[in-house]
């Protein structure tokens, strides 16, 4: 009808690292060694590492993004995920990489240059690259002993997050050569 607004789709989209099932299952074992009553765990199938948060798109901008990532390469890189953390500011457990490849510091750096060349405000901090675990985490936990986690990093993931008032599940709408 005149005068309505048509209502323009929005998704919520980030870069990410999306594991391999055996990397799936080992963070996720080391996730169920955590004590059960230590905030929310994430669920198994949404872990994963992000590389750059993009918010809130509009579904058009899809194809953009992807033919600006599409012939970017990333070098084969190994992370080992070996440092378990609480964050006390956003209440979360994070597993993290002892030390950070250049070639993930690179990516991360392209990918968040690309978003701002295509006028997508992104957090300019420090990158840190982290597998989150648990979330509303209100005290620092015992960490039980587990094995580190080494992760070859080569293909990455533009992944939309869909949520509901109890959950969030992520959809990879695109992967990298």
């Amino acid at each position: 009808m005149p005068g309505e607004h048509s209502r323009i789709e929005k998704w919520r989209l980030f870069f990410a690292f999306w594991p391999t099932d055996s990397v799936r299952q080992a963070i996720s074992d080391i996730n169920h060694k955590l004590a059960p009553r230590c905030g929310r765990p994430v669920s198994d199938l949404n872990l994963h590492l992000t590389l750059v948060f993009l918010g809130s798109l509009e579904k058009s901008r899809v194809d953009d993004l992807v033919a600006g990532v599409a012939d970017l390469r990333t070098e084969r890189m190994t992370l080992q995920l070996g440092n378990l953390q609480w964050w006390r500011s956003p209440r979360l457990i994070a597993l993290l990489p002892d030390t950070v490849p250049g070639g993930l510091l690179h990516l991360h750096t392209d990918l968040t240059n690309l978003a701002l060349g295509n006028g997508i405000p992104v957090d300019r901090r420090r990158y840190l690259p982290h597998v989150t675990l648990r979330r509303k985490v209100n005290s620092l936990p015992q960490w039980p002993p587990f094995t580190p986690v080494d992760w070859n990093l080569q293909k990455f993931s533009l992944v939309r997050s869909v949520t509901d008032p109890h959950r969030a599940q992520y959809e990879v709408i695109w992967q990298s050569r």
